[in-house]
């Protein structure tokens, strides 16, 4: 998202911020170099839910940032059900500062 809108990070989470949770709809599969868990190395990435105004850059950032969140959630509960048991979880990264 960066790259295509020319903008660093902090600008893009400034902008995110102001946008609502859900994105209105658009949703963003991050997927852009496949999938590791469950282990999908050809799946694809994709951006869903686009209509007028969409394509704006705090907008897709967000949409971008929850699509991440989302997935490393559901690798989460697919180790906690296969019985991996985790007292603490840590984030690091730029992601994690926009919890």
């Amino acid at each position: 998202v960066t790259a295509s809108y020319s903008m660093g990070h902090d600008e893009l989470t400034s902008l995110a911020a102001k946008e609502p949770v859900g994105c209105h709809g658009v949703t963003f599969l991050p997927y852009l170099t496949g999938e590791r868990t469950p282990n999908w190395p050809h799946a694809t990435g994709c951006l869903l839910g686009l209509g007028p105004g969409a394509m704006r850059p705090g907008l897709v950032y967000r949409a971008a940032m929850e699509g991440v969140t989302f997935a490393m959630r559901a690798g989460f509960e697919r180790m906690q059900a296969l019985g991996v048991h985790c007292d603490e979880l840590r984030l690091v990264g730029g992601g994690s500062k926009n919890a």
